[in-house]
């Protein structure tokens, strides 16, 4: 990226922000200083309003404000740049509406606003690179860069009154285009500024709330300006009220006297502080004083269109997290979110994966490369030097070691582990936070040691330098779920110098594929030792020897400090207290957080699925609920969602004539429990559904159902949040859960929950395969906005029973969810597959619902129903229908011949479930 221009203009603000307005007025420009203002004054500019200068404006902080100039000598142009017009722009005219109508800006992609800060200009080389980024990421996106160069230029403190009016001047075109093109919000707004036109866009965000109770979705500030700003009320600068979601890069945020020009205060919903936010690696020897504070740009340009992940933590410190004390993603209350263009997204993951994040700002941490492509993933290492004999009479060495991570597809990974030399002494353990390439499934790893020599004779060498590494311990932060990584040498030799050795994994990790949070398994009683005292589980029934210790001496734990030995292939069993044990094992704890998508190990004493029955593990799909009506009777089947939420179909739920309904979880057989290892989790719910369900053509077939309380995940391995989408899923073998008919003989839905594994159909084959069955017609059209397909395959498909069942898929260890079961033309017919809701378009209306749900009636008492040895709070639930429209129930005439999981029946067309 071309910075120069950049440079050389900061590095003269940098000269004139170090002096006193007197000084820069007499000998730099050589104008008259302003003449003494009336603190009280204030001047107005017609329909931007008003502009006072006494406190908050001045303030300790800001000891010289001034007025803003006029808009006519601003001269402020917006510049719009689309795919079709991605070199010249089109301008347009808060005077002439028509501009807005010609400029071929597309309501139903985001619209960018995009602005430079002092001494800069809208011709800016990173403007024009960062416009090509975002049209790259999506095609139907609009641009528009805000040039305000005439209100930009010296002295700083006239640019930083500037930006005031610039702000109401640029709200008044965002409301011009919200009405020219009739939207309904401000949702696909976003707002990206760099120093100055970082706190211009907040100015933006505040006057369209004042003005016109309009809020924009969202901000980004690339190193918001410090001058005049640090320390201020909300007001003066950018804070989380400017936009729905607002997100703060600080790149340059040393101190004002130490040459940093950033603001090093959190004043974003999130704030990332890329390696601690000032001193750039790229920057180390970089003779342009601007360079830090320009990073910012950089490294978000970067972001838009980058395949590696731009990883960042929360940590209470810098120096905490590169000691890896913050490794862990969304464990020991450390959230991980992606950092720059894709930070809304994966803030909004947390919440739809029933994460409660905190409601104060975000500060995270995260490291970088020196040169590009600067995105690299994080990697904590702990090296144990080995203690025997050998390694104590050679005493150790000092200098640095490499890694190169291998995965099984010849993928590879080599970085530097300690950045500062160290003395590798026998018996030690050292921990790392160290960066590379990013790569997963990692399966071993070439190890190389580099001497360092010093003036000190003492570390002068005859033979070759070499160390002795008992083991390595490897943490992804990027993939947390493939737990801790134990690797050892294939050979009890030293590692000399220079020649590398080959480490590999010894040890298989159950948690890859199972997961227990708060949980507790059986484990081998010898070996499962109280609090942090305990040893290798390498039995039958064996615990995962990376767990750690709870600090609660009633719970065992394994260690991180045993030798290198094979452990059981077998999955751990788990157990609900020590009876659940089997003689000569112990009952285990697993501390780690809870997460969505994961599934439990085994439970003990569990009920056992019949061979070739189809019917499922007990526990295997713990998001799965039931939705029942009076005296159990069943409705629809649904998914949790969140702590209080579960998503279903609206065609089975939108013409009920009853006014009370329940929903279940951890439902395994739907009529006898009582000899469960858990209970089932009754609760009520009230619902909304999709205001634009049609039940003609099945469209918008979503419902949200809000239970009475919250479901406490992680108590019960029965009952646990599936992961929401954030993109569509395709190419992949996904798994539907259901209680629906199992074959044409018996006309009943089945007790036991079943499953059946189904492909995912690409939108074109399904749609030539259902028309194939001449049940649709030629001119049939398969909406993706709406659908997705999956299955295909004989006797192997939902059916009857099973509308709002989830269909979900295995991504990286975890379980998301990306249908729900809608409707057919048969069940189980060869190349005839199922279609589904695409849940991943719904993701915006199931968050603005939630957030915003407002039930009209109140829900009814609370009774309590009992379940096996447990007393469930159960309350009815009551119907809230959507404000925004009604929808006619339909007369569904057609009938088609349906074919079963394992044979034929006839149902009613579009209403499988």
């Amino acid at each position: 990226m071309n910075v120069n221009a950049t440079g050389f203009m900061l590095q003269t603000m940098f000269f004139l922000v170090n002096h006193n307005a007197t000084d820069l007025m007499q000998t730099v420009f050589n104008d008259p200083t302003p003449e003494s203002i009336d603190s009280n004054e204030i001047k107005c500019y017609g329909a931007y309003g008003c502009f006072p200068i006494k406190y908050p404006w001045t303030s300790e902080n800001r000891a010289h404000s001034v007025f803003p100039f006029p808009p006519g000598i601003l001269d402020i142009k917006f510049a719009t740049f689309t795919e079709k017009n991605r070199k010249i722009p089109k301008m347009l005219d808060l005077n002439d509406p028509f501009t807005i109508l010609r400029a071929g800006i597309n309501s139903t992609h985001p619209i960018f606003f995009i602005t430079h800060g002092f001494l800069e200009y809208g011709g800016a080389p990173w403007l024009k690179k960062l416009t090509e980024e975002l049209l790259t990421y999506d095609k139907y996106a609009t641009v528009i860069v805000i040039d305000w160069k005439s209100g930009s230029s010296p002295p700083y403190y006239q640019a930083v009154a500037n930006i005031r009016l610039v702000g109401a001047i640029v709200a008044h075109m965002i409301f011009s285009i919200y009405e020219e093109l009739k939207l309904e919000n401000l949702d696909k707004f976003h707002l990206i500024g760099h120093s100055l036109g970082a706190h211009m866009s907040g100015y933006a965000g505040h006057y369209l709330q004042r003005d016109f109770q309009l809020r924009l979705g969202r901000i980004t500030g690339m190193d918001p300006a410090s001058p005049y700003f640090a320390g201020t009320e909300e007001v003066v600068r950018l804070d989380p009220s400017d936009a729905k979601f607002v997100d703060i890069i600080h790149s340059d945020a040393s101190m004002f006297v130490e040459g940093g020009f950033g603001i090093k205060q959190n004043i974003g919903h999130i704030d990332f502080y890329p390696n601690g936010g000032d001193n750039q690696p790229k920057c180390a020897t970089s003779l342009n004083m601007a360079c830090d504070h320009v990073h910012s740009v950089e490294l978000f340009t970067e972001s838009i269109n980058s395949k590696c992940p731009f990883m960042a933590i929360t940590c209470d410190s810098y120096e905490s997290f590169k000691k890896g004390k913050c490794s862990q993603c969304n464990r020991n209350g450390n959230y991980c979110f992606q950092f720059g263009f894709h930070s809304h997204q994966s803030y909004k993951n947390h919440f739809n994966q029933g994460r409660a994040l905190p409601s104060s700002s975000l500060s995270t941490f995260f490291m970088t490369s020196p040169k590009e492509p600067f995105c690299k993933a994080h990697f904590k290492v702990t090296v144990k030097v080995t203690e025997n004999d050998e390694s104590r009479m050679h005493g150790g060495e000092v200098g640095f070691l490499y890694l190169k991570l291998k995965n099984s597809r010849k993928e590879n990974a080599k970085f530097l582990v300690n950045q500062q030399s160290v003395h590798f002494g026998p018996g030690m353990n050292f921990t790392f936070l160290a960066i590379g390439d990013y790569i997963e499934d990692i399966k071993s790893a070439l190890v190389d040691f580099k001497h360092k020599s010093t003036a000190n004779p003492l570390t002068w060498r005859v033979f070759t330098p070499k160390v002795y590494l008992e083991y390595i311990l490897i943490e992804s932060m990027e993939h947390p779920s493939s737990g801790v990584l134990k690797l050892c040498p294939n050979h009890g030799h030293a590692i000399l110098s220079g020649d590398a050795v080959n480490f590999v994994s010894s040890q298989k990790n159950w948690t890859k594929e199972v997961y227990v949070p708060n949980i507790c398994v059986c484990g081998t009683a010898t070996n499962c030792e109280i609090a942090s005292t305990g040893g290798i589980a390498d039995g039958s029934g064996g615990i995962n020897p990376r767990i750690v210790a709870t600090g609660d001496t009633n719970y065992y734990s394994g260690s991180l400090t045993e030798s290198c030995q094979p452990v059981s292939t077998g999955l751990p069993i788990a157990a609900s207290n020590q009876s659940s044990c089997s003689k000569g094992l112990d009952r285990c704890c697993q501390p780690l957080g809870y997460s969505c998508g994961l599934r439990y190990p085994p439970v003990a004493n569990a009920p056992k699925p019949t061979l070739g029955s189809g019917q499922a593990d007990y526990g295997g799909y713990p998001w799965h609920a039931i939705i029942n009506g009076p005296n159990n009777t069943f409705i629809a089947s649904g998914v949790l969602i969140d702590q209080k939420h579960v998503l279903t179909v609206a065609h089975r739920i939108y013409n009920l004539n009853m006014t009370t309904v329940e929903v279940r979880l951890g439902v395994y057989n739907r009529f006898s429990n009582s000899s469960d290892p858990f209970p089932t989790l009754i609760y009520n719910a009230t619902y909304v559904i999709h205001p634009s369900f049609t039940a003609k053509n099945l469209k918008y077939n979503v419902a949200i159902l809000t239970l009475s309380g919250s479901v406490p995940l992680g108590k019960y391995p029965t009952v646990a949040n599936v992961c929401m989408p954030n993109t569509t899923l395709s190419n992949i073998t996904c798994w539907v859960s259901g209680f629906g008919f199992p074959d044409q003989f018996t006309q009943t839905m089945v007790k036991t929950i079943s499953e059946i594994d189904v492909p995912l159909v690409d939108t074109a084959t399904c749609q030539r395969q259902l028309i194939a069955t001449k049940l649709l017609g030629q001119d049939f059209i398969l909406d993706p906005k709406h659908f997705i397909c999956a299955g295909g395959q004989l006797q192997k498909d939902a059916c009857f029973g099973d509308g709002g069942s989830p269909l979900v898929c295995h991504v990286y260890d975890r379980f998301y969810l990306a249908g729900l079961v809608a409707w057919g033309l048969g069940c189980g017919n060869f190349s005839v597959p199922g279609v589904y809701v695409n849940v991943q378009s719904f993701i915006p209306w199931i968050q603005q619902t939630i957030i915003a749900e407002t039930p009209t009636t109140k829900a009814k008492p609370t009774t309590t129903s009992t379940i096996g040895n447990t007393t469930i709070s159960t309350v009815a639930a009551t119907k809230v229908n959507s404000t925004k429209s009604t929808t006619p129930k339909p007369t569904i005439k057609a009938a088609v011949k349906v074919t079963n999981k394992k044979s034929t029946t006839t149902r009613k067309w579009k209403n499988p479930a």
